[in-house]
């Protein structure tokens, strides 16, 4: 038939991206309620009767930058997912700009409570509990990105993910999946 599509030109969407993008997906929306303390210094910083006395300006600003800035990775992490689910070719560009974006942002933070607090004149519950805080965070952001860096550098990765079109996967919804190639 001069209508049908050479079975070549065809390929099946790979295992791998279908799960990958599905965890990063889940990851981006569970990461979301992670930027909730914007909603809370907003609120106290417009209402004069709650206030973080002991905490300096500055970093209450760097708190909320720094919320925004997860926010939109978590965002951006959640498009990724949904590109690689469909074997885009800009998701990995996209996976990697998050995982770069998290371990920058992640580090900052860090060393934003443990350095830059540093010398404030905090009282030692409120240090304990920004402390434990950024200990959780590191924990928290960490792990992913740093899979996602070493996942999408494998060679038979990056060489697949080259291979991907819009053209090969479109309106192709039941194709079998690929295994991940052998390295």
């Amino acid at each position: 038939m001069a209508t049908d599509q050479p079975s070549s030109q065809i390929q099946p969407r790979p295992l791998w991206a279908s799960n990958l993008g599905m965890w990063s997906i889940l990851w981006g929306v569970l990461s979301l309620p992670c930027c909730a303390p914007i909603v809370c210094i907003h609120n106290r910083l417009t209402n004069p009767s709650l206030d973080f006395h002991c905490l300096p300006s500055w970093y209450l600003v760097c708190v909320v930058v720094s919320e925004g800035l997860s926010l939109a990775a978590a965002v951006l992490l959640i498009v990724a997912g949904a590109f690689l689910r469909r074997a885009r070719l800009s998701a990995r560009r996209l996976h990697l700009a998050y995982a770069c974006l998290m371990l920058a942002l992640t580090l900052c933070n860090s060393l934003l409570v443990w350095l830059g607090l540093g010398f404030a004149p905090i009282p030692p519950d409120v240090r304990a509990g920004l402390n434990v805080g950024a200990g959780l965070a590191v924990l928290w952001a960490t792990p992913y990105p740093i899979f996602l860096l070493f996942w999408f550098s494998r060679a038979p990765i990056r060489q697949q993910v080259s291979t991907w079109s819009a053209s090969k996967y479109e309106g192709n919804k039941a194709t079998p999946h690929m295994e991940p190639p052998s390295t």
